[in-house]
């Protein structure tokens, strides 16, 4: 029981961080590093394609920094390679804890997935900007190779593309309030595939034929996000959907949904915060 707990809020923090978050605020001067505690709540499917749902509501600690090269905020951990006025090279690190122990779910008998990480490069353009009004659209390019851990202690388990445009709205003067609309496909490697979707010949029954993906197309993804910082506070909300249709992995005994729906809202206090600002 303890680990499934430990699980869940090492899933829901995931989520908190790499998913509710979004990207800083628009030209606004900022403590170099801040300090904090906050708390949040998602609702999701257990996995992209899973008809169960559970309901996260977790502790976490917020912890941002804005260096000139290294950055550790609600984008996530990034260390900057090149950047332009319009074109922006940046190296990124992410992960998540996918939480698929059912005893009478398509995972039934299964063994537990591992924990991924995933960390690349992601070339971002900025292909217009409102002339006079804080208003941007990106095309993102992240490229990630995905690794998880356990035993063996390391494993590479493939790569994910996941291309996006994003249309991004800053408003400084209210709460320094940002909203975001993004949408865009996502593509992966037969080996990142098979480790949610295989289904080995010693795990079949008469309910689950054996399945092995292929590469390409892995669903289109679209995401709305708010985010708003007052003096001490900082709080947002998430809500992304998944289309599977079609994905090369869609035939799998173990997709029991095309749809994959996340809602999240976070609220972060703020109580430390360096004295020396930086512009982000």
């Amino acid at each position: 029981m303890f680990n499934n707990i430990s699980k869940h809020c090492f899933r829901a923090l995931f989520l908190l961080y790499s998913i509710i978050f979004s990207s800083p605020v628009y030209s606004a001067s900022l403590p170099l590093w801040e300090l904090g505690l906050g708390v949040g709540y998602v609702n999701s499917a257990i996995y992209r394609g899973a008809t169960k749902r559970a309901n996260f509501l977790v502790p976490y600690p917020y912890f941002i920094y804005r260096g000139s090269r290294l950055k550790v905020d609600e984008e996530g951990v990034r260390s900057k390679i090149a950047e332009t006025p319009r074109l922006k090279l940046d190296f990124s690190i992410a992960g998540q804890v996918p939480v698929v122990s059912n005893k009478n779910g398509p995972r039934a008998g299964m063994p537990r997935l591992e924990p991924i990480g995933e960390i690349g490069p992601s070339l971002e353009y900025n292909l217009w900007q409102a002339s006079g009004s804080p208003v941007f659209v990106w095309l993102r390019l992240p490229w990630r190779f995905v690794y998880s851990f356990g035993d063996p202690l390391v494993k590479y388990r493939g790569w994910s593309f996941s291309p996006y445009i994003d249309l991004v709205k800053y408003f400084p003067e209210k709460n320094n309030l940002r909203l975001s609309w993004a949408i865009g496909p996502i593509f992966s490697n037969s080996q990142y595939h098979d480790f949610f979707y295989k289904v080995s010949q010693e795990y079949t029954t008469p309910l689950r034929e054996q399945y092995g993906a292929n590469s390409g197309y892995s669903g289109s993804r679209m995401t709305l996000t708010a985010t708003a910082r007052f003096k001490d506070y900082w709080v947002g909300a998430m809500l992304r959907y998944d289309d599977i249709s079609a994905a090369e992995f869609e035939k799998s005994p173990l997709v029991t949904s095309k749809n994959y729906l996340i809602f999240g809202v976070t609220v972060a206090w703020i109580f430390s915060k360096s004295d020396t600002r930086v512009v982000d």
